[in-house]
């Protein structure tokens, strides 16, 4: 019950550009969870794309999202911008990366990293400008981003936005968060050759948005960090707030709907509540919240043809008529899924955004997390009896209710040591297993819990003093004092009295074992398997007393998965980085399996639940397959 997926990358042990993986299995979707906050809409033409901080850039197709952002270097992204066929794709702590083949390929560019505000000229597709969070500094190319020029440095505060004057793209402005004596809102006239800092007291050195009249540079409305909106038509030597009707003032995004009308008709998105409506020029204003939760963050805002979208920190959506607002967070879009397990009905999983769960097998996902912080990155979660326990970080949290909510229960765990893997013992209900990263300075390693994950106590007896990283830990199936663990460069350990003393288990695995996953066969606990980096395939079939080397899989791909059927010990499935493969006889041979799993997917992690196996994506969807026999074709 857990993906490798993360901790190795987490760890640096095989880099991500190598999950680089090819259509496999006949799967049907299932949908999943809700997709992150959405940072960032932009449109042009017929496309529709959105930038959502920890599910990355997705392509809306007239039925839901579809994730583009597969061979990307990070999945949190911040602002998008689209110009005939480039996608322009600013990520966090990354520079800006763009596609020419609609999100299929990617190419990173040399600009300053961070990247949280782009802008593209209106008349001139090769030539943006970016935005740096930390690094506080605007860059300009004029080649699509083969060289890049910092124009306006240390702006004194992160850049939260940017915009050319649509009459005269020579007018520049550039917004800065609320921090530092020098934020606030900036202008140029000469295509970013020289800059003027506009200060206005009411901004408290912020500007959050900007929306300029396209046909005069001198007008335009700009939001603030507390403030509320404010307009100036002499290009900011005076400034006049228009917060009439506006409960909600910490400024997200403004637009206007109609620039053929100038700004007439404009949208501001809010902290906390949700979006505001003028029709009269900013003079008064008016909440639109129907169908939006009460305190919902309007990130981003797009008026394209006859549609205005938001993005909000649960998804994104659209305005239909009576100015209500319609969902369009289809079931897991773009949820990185690291774990699932099955509840009684349902199940749970757990994501680089939190954990969801649905309580039958008909019902919606929902993110329940009270008492669990939202959008917290989770590595793994298990069952252990009635409970069901996640770890985050170096936290672990508790649900006695089938996920509906949530309390911190990592009493006897080391603080500040890297949780990598939780499980529970089918034989022991309240038993669990947690493994963090052990370190002589901050300790940790592996621990028991006796009482359903309440309390732990640290079992590292045999395992070594100085520092050193387990993976993973599997308790046995019907043995409650027998556990595994992996440790990072030493192979696999086993303790036949409940975690009091481990003792090497890794004869045959080589001198400095490589293996990255490991799985002990439900169906026969003496029968095991592990794999590792370039394809390599171990059997044990005497409890990890020894292991055999098996021919290497076909792809030689990483290996950072393996799963048994629960019933039936011969059927080893193994995602890898070259693609996954099945094999009916214990790893003897292999078949690709390569049939209705959507084009560059990105599996992530593997459970067989109910009979059936599912298969949890990096943003493609949570797929399943039932684990019935059929033809399978071989891939050419």
């Amino acid at each position: 019950m857990l993906s490798v997926l993360l901790p190795l990358l987490v760890l640096g042990l095989f880099p991500a550009s190598s999950f680089a993986l090819a259509p496999v299995l006949q799967w049907e979707s299932v949908g999943g969870p809700e997709g992150g906050p959405v940072h960032g809409i932009d449109a042009d033409g017929g496309e529709v794309w959105i930038a959502a901080r920890g599910a990355g850039p997705h392509r809306w197709t007239g039925d839901g999202w579809e994730f583009r952002g597969h061979g990307l270097p990070s999945q949190v992204a911040e602002c998008i911008a689209l110009r005939g066929e480039t996608v322009y794709l600013g990520l966090y702590e990354q520079s800006l990366h763009t596609s020419s083949d609609g999100g299929r390929n990617w190419a990173k560019t040399n600009s300053p990293l961070d990247v949280v505000a782009l802008a593209v000229h209106p008349n001139d597709e090769q030539t943006v400008l970016v935005g740096s969070y930390n690094y506080r500094t605007v860059a300009k190319t004029t080649d699509g981003g083969k060289k890049w020029t910092n124009i306006l440095w240390e702006t004194g505060a992160p850049v939260s936005c940017i915009a050319f004057a649509p009459s005269n793209p020579d007018i520049i402005f550039v917004g800065t968060e609320n921090s530092g004596p020098d934020g606030g809102l900036y202008a140029s006239t000469d295509a970013g050759r020289r800059w003027t800092r506009i200060d206005s007291p009411a901004f408290e050195n912020s500007c959050m948005a900007i929306v300029v009249d396209p046909a005069d540079p001198r007008h335009l409305f700009a939001g603030s960090h507390f403030w509320g909106i404010f307009e100036t038509t002499d290009g900011g030597a005076r400034w006049v707030a228009r917060n009439q009707g506006l409960e909600h003032r910490n400024i997200r995004d403004l637009i206007s709907l109609d620039l053929n009308r100038g700004l007439e008709s404009l949208l501001a998105g809010t902290s906390l509540g949700g979006v505001y409506r003028s029709d009269n020029g900013g003079l008064s204003w008016r909440q639109l919240a129907s169908g939006l939760a009460p305190k919902a963050t309007g990130r981003s805002l797009l008026a394209h043809h006859d549609t205005t979208w938001l993005g909000t920190d649960e998804g994104a959506f659209s305005l239909g008529p009576n100015d209500t607002w319609n969902e369009h967070s289809t079931d897991l879009w773009g949820q990185f899924i690291v774990d699932l397990v099955p509840l009684d009905l349902g199940a749970a999983v757990a994501t680089e955004s939190g954990v969801f769960v649905r309580s039958t097998a008909a019902s919606p996902w929902r993110r329940p997390n009270p008492g669990q912080a939202p959008g917290e990155p989770m590595t793994s979660i298990t069952i252990a009896g009635d409970v069901l326990l996640g770890c985050s970080g170096a936290q672990i949290h508790r649900s006695d209710d089938q996920g509906e909510t949530w309390s911190r229960s990592d009493r006897g765990i080391r603080a500040l040591t890297q949780i990598l893997d939780i499980a529970g013992s089918p034989q022991a209900p309240g038993r669990a297993w947690a493994a963090s990263v052990h370190s002589l300075l901050l300790g940790g390693g592996l621990y028991r819990s006796d009482d359903g994950g309440r309390t732990w106590r640290e079992k590292n007896r045999g395992l070594g003093i100085l520092d050193w990283v387990p993976l993973q830990v599997h308790a046995h199936p019907t043995d409650m004092d027998v556990v595994y663990t992996l440790i990072a460069y030493k192979g696999i350990f086993r303790s036949e009295n409940a975690g009091e003393q481990w003792q090497p288990a890794s004869d045959g695995l080589g001198l400095i074992p490589s293996v990255a996953t490991f799985e002990v066969a439900a169906a026969d606990p003496s029968l095991l398997f592990a794999g590792g980096g370039n394809g390599e395939f171990y059997r044990s079939r005497t409890g990890a007393d020894s292991w055999e080397a098996v021919a290497p899989l076909p792809g030689l791909g990483t290996v950072y998965q393996i799963k048994t059927e629960p019933t039936n010990a011969d059927h080893v499935v193994a995602l890898t980085s070259a693609g996954i493969l099945s094999s009916h006889d214990q790893g003897e041979n292999w078949t690709w399996i390569d049939r209705g799993l959507p084009t560059s997917t990105l599996p992530s992690v593997m459970e067989f639940i109910r009979g059936e196996a599912w298969l949890g994506t990096a943003g493609e969807s949570l797929l399943r397959r039932r684990a019935t026999k059929q033809s399978i074709r071989p891939r050419p």
